[in-house]
């Protein structure tokens, strides 16, 4: 009933309608679906990074608010309705049907592909894009054999592909290069059409290496095999010179190593050494025993193969003393305390002699440094410190032996400090009970008390203001507590100065027993009731007592049977228990014990150095002839360059030998094919011929001989020719430079303001070198502080450096490397010239490690090729110092 009730209903509502349109024509029929083709809106979540060639499936989702049957349709993919199976085209769905779509990924990486989804008028899209491809093509690498132990083998070079964009790149035991790059071990990246190689370090003995890189989700092997290895490494030791020694306790060792492949670890007396980059040559800092200490080698290849070459040097570590002016000890550890005004160091000894020790040397200091003639030293009270005297600094410095610092205690830029210092102080004493120090004005003519706390200096004792013997000679003082005084020296005299009323008055004029000389210093042995006074001249000490003054031999010289050391004693001190009396020495440069009850005396230290032969003496140059070298001061020797003993060839105070040159000879040029020397005598203004086999002399030019021509006004630099037939000298006086036959003596002007273009020589022009490759003779010019190129040709001469000397009076030719090194006597450095550029670079200076065997007087220097280093004679040092050319430290060869 119902359904004939709706369809009767219907009929009626269409023929109303009808009638309700009639005179308009034929009535449209109504479309009742238009409602119900747009459900809610709905949408697919896209999909990233899946897999490609492969179905994905969406989420689900619901149909909703369609109120009939609507068709839905998927466009690229398939749908599944309420869970049913999957199907293609179209299908009608209803109201809260569930919908999945699912579609074919594509097959190219990084694609993006989308199903069309429709229902009625609705549409919407499921996307998924496809990952990345991160697996590069197949890599191939050629395996290589038959490589060096410790070489690189380079493999052949690969363009990656298949990469759809950047992916990482690391490597195991190996190195790469991308792009033709450096090669490099770090993480990197890479992407599509980089070109790629490969390095590995080939290691062992037929041993295979595999180098693995990882290009994304790709794994690549490179895989090397070294070939058959047995021969350990070659070593060959440069610096420090065999058989040298130090006044540091390390020294930094530098060395060439060869192997068949490359040399993996070097150690040095356990310390491993620094490889240089192209693997030849290591260097290692190395500490120093207080003994000879031997450098012992081990180096290690890529193959597995070692080396180990003991004693192959020996080096000492023995700070040096040169000029000792005084000492002190230690009352707490009796360690024996140095000071050399011309090193300017403080060096100390253990009481065993076991070590010494450099304490310091101008620099390793930052706030104050040691100059003006330090001359005297002493212990404050809590031997935690030593006070220094400047006998011409106007100041008294203060050496802390904790910190190693050195700082001003007094001077007279100090504020508020009292009486002002004078232009000459000496002698300096401690006076516990009064917290003060005691030191001799000389030019003030006074006796000055300076306060330990505030450093405030008052006059004890004055000439102008009291009574008695003066000042004048006066040197070293002595506290004598228990009369309330105090003592100092004259050269032939001890006076006294009375502490209450200040007046002068002689102690000790000597004895017709005990006569003085030259009293250099004065202690109080208040124990045995006596002063001790050290003569220098007589090498003698006398003992003074203190009731009755009378002076009688203590030891030294002419004193029993005991035997006696002293040469040249300087100063003395009382050791920590007062049993013995130190005594330091400057020509021995050693410490000498004295028993006080025995009067015995031992060395009690050796900071004289290796016994290697007479003691050079004013030593003013050098010259390296055919592997010979040779040194020049009193006497001429011949100097062992393995060992640096030194032979004399022709001793100065010889006159049976022939003509004598001065005691300051300016410069020397050796012919060993031919077997002589030539000494350039500047203030005879002469050439000595020196024989070498039996020190014979003669004089082949001066200003008369063979005559006047050209004659010498300051002749200072020499060199030999080529062919040792003529020698070419600097003049300063003549500004010029001149050749000199060797047979005839005959002088001639190569160059000068005459004869040659370009920059006129100076008044100080001095030593010279002869560069046999460019024909060139080149002088250093003081005044103008530059070297000056001569073309021997045309006597031309031009400017080889910039002006960046000061007082350069050395300079030698290392022809194969092309440069010149000259040593400078004030900015107290070696500098390297480059012969085709002119370019100036230091090489060492006393500021590089840690001042180590500092440079005083540069006066000669050489290059030893067969050795690799630089030799510089040192006019105050009285020594030869090798210095490295590549690293600057410095040793002493031969002292």
């Amino acid at each position: 009933m119902w359904e004939l009730f709706k369809a009767v209903m219907a009929s009626v509502f269409i023929f109303f309608v009808a009638g309700c349109g009639s005179g308009g024509g034929a009535s449209a029929p109504v479309d009742t679906s238009a409602q119900d083709r747009s459900p809610i809106s709905f949408s697919f979540i896209a999909q990233d990074g899946v897999s490609a060639g492969e179905w994905i499936v969406s989420n689900e989702v619901k149909i909703l608010d369609i109120d009939s049957a609507t068709v839905l349709t998927v466009e690229n993919g398939e749908f599944s309705i309420n869970g049913g199976d999957f199907e293609a085209g179209s299908i009608t769905v209803n109201h809260n049907d569930r919908l999945i779509v699912r579609m074919l990924s594509s097959e190219e990486p990084a694609k993006t592909s989308s199903a069309l989804v429709t229902i009625g008028t609705f549409s919407t899209s499921f996307s998924v894009t496809t990952a990345h491809d991160s697996l590069p093509d197949l890599i191939m690498f050629a395996s290589q054999e038959n490589i060096a132990a410790g070489t690189w083998a380079i493999s052949n070079e690969v363009i990656v592909q298949g990469l759809s964009q950047e992916v990482s790149l690391s490597i195991v035991n190996g190195e790469y290069s991308l792009n033709g790059g450096d090669f490099t071990a770090n993480t990197g990246s890479i992407e599509n059409g980089d070109r790629l190689r490969l390095r590995a370090l080939a290691k062992g003995n037929l041993t295979k290496t595999n180098t693995v890189i990882e290009v994304g989700e790709g794994e690549f092997t490179f895989s090397v095999e070294s070939k058959a290895d047995s021969e350990a490494p070659e070593i060959k030791i440069l610096f420090p010179s065999a058989n040298s020694y130090t006044d540091s306790q390390t020294v930094l060792v530098r060395a060439a190593v060869k192997d068949a492949g490359l040399v993996q670890q070097v150690q040095i007396n356990g310390v491993d050494a620094i490889l240089s980059a192209d693997n030849t040559s290591w260097t290692a800092e190395i500490s120093l025993d207080s003994s000879s200490t031997d450098l012992n080698v081990i180096a290690t290849d890529f193959a597995g193969n070692s080396r180990e070459i003991r004693s192959l040097s020996h080096v000492l570590a023995n700070p040096a003393l040169i000029q000792p002016l005084d000492l002190a000890v230690n009352p707490l550890t009796g360690e024996v305390l140095v000071l050399d005004s011309v090193l300017e160091t403080l060096v100390g000894i253990s009481s065993d002699n076991s070590s010494g020790r450099l304490l310091f040397n101008n620099a390793t200091q930052e706030l104050a440094s040691l100059g003006n003639y330090p001359t005297d030293i002493v212990f404050d009270d809590d031997s935690n410190r030593v006070f220094i005297l400047e006998r011409e600094g106007k100041r008294i410095l203060v050496f802390n032996l904790i910190d190693k610092s050195l700082t001003v205690f007094s001077s007279n830029r100090l504020a508020d400090s009292g009486v002002p210092f004078g232009v000459v102080c000496s002698g300096l004493i401690l006076d516990k009970e009064s917290n003060r120090l005691i030191t001799l004005d000389l030019s003030e003519r006074a006796l000055i008390a300076v306060d330990i706390d505030t450093g405030y200096r008052s006059i004890l004792s004055k000439e102008d203001d009291s009574s008695g013997v003066g000042f004048t000679l006066g040197r070293r003082l002595a506290l004598d507590n228990s009369h309330n005084r105090v003592l100092f020296i004259q050269s032939t005299s001890v006076v006294q100065v009375d502490l209450i009323t200040r007046e002068r008055s002689y102690f000790s004029i000597g004895s017709l027993e005990a006569n003085f000389s030259e009293l250099v210093d004065i202690e109080i042995d208040s124990n045995n009731g006596r002063a001790l006074v050290l003569d220098a001249a007589k090498k003698q000490i006398f003992a003074i007592n203190l009731e009755t003054q009378i002076p009688t031999l203590f030891a030294g010289l002419d004193y029993g049977q005991s035997n006696n050391f002293l040469e040249r004693p300087v100063a003395m001190s009382f050791n920590e228990d007062g049993t013995k009396i130190m005594v330091v020495d400057a020509e021995l440069g050693e410490v000498i014990a004295v028993d006080l009850e025995t009067r015995e005396q031992t060395i009690f230290s050796s900071l004289g150095g290796k016994d290697q032969g007479q003691t050079f003496s004013q030593l003013e140059n050098i010259n390296l002839a055919d592997n010979t070298l040779f040194a020049l001061g009193e006497s001429l020797f011949e100097v062992d360059l393995q060992t640096g003993a030194r032979e004399v060839v022709s001793d100065r105070q010889r006159t049976e030998l022939g003509p004598r040159w001065s005691e300051f000879p300016a410069d020397l040029a050796v012919d060993v094919k031919h077997g002589f020397a030539y000494i350039l005598d500047h203030n005879q203004d002469a050439i000595y011929s020196v024989n070498l086999l039996d020190g014979t002399r003669s004089i082949i030019s001066s200003r008369t001989k063979p005559n006047s021509d050209n004659e010498f006004l300051s002749p200072f630099g020499i060199a030999l020719d080529s062919d040792n037939s003529q020698l070419y000298v600097s003049d300063a006086s003549l500004r010029a430079l001149l050749t000199v036959d060797i047979a005839t003596g005959q002088r001639t002007i190569v160059s000068d303001d005459s004869i040659g273009l370009g920059p006129s020589f100076n008044f100080a022009i001095t030593d010279i070198a002869y560069d046999k490759e460019n024909k060139v003779v080149l002088v250093n010019d003081i005044n103008a502080d530059r070297v000056i190129s001569v073309d021997l040709t045309t006597g031309d001469r031009s400017a080889l450096t910039q002006p960046v000397f000061r007082d350069h009076r050395a300079i030698t030719i290392d022809s194969e490397n092309k440069r010149a090194f000259v040593a400078d006597r004030v900015n107290l450095d070696v500098k390297q010239v480059d012969l085709n550029t002119g370019v100036v670079t230091t090489i060492t200076n006393n500021s590089m490690h840690n001042g180590r065997n500092s440079l005083k007087n540069p006066a000669g220097i050489v290059f030893d090729a067969i050795n690799d280093r630089i030799l510089v004679a040192d006019a105050d040092l009285e020594a030869i110092i090798a210095v490295d050319p590549v690293t600057g430290d410095r040793v002493i060869f031969s002292r």
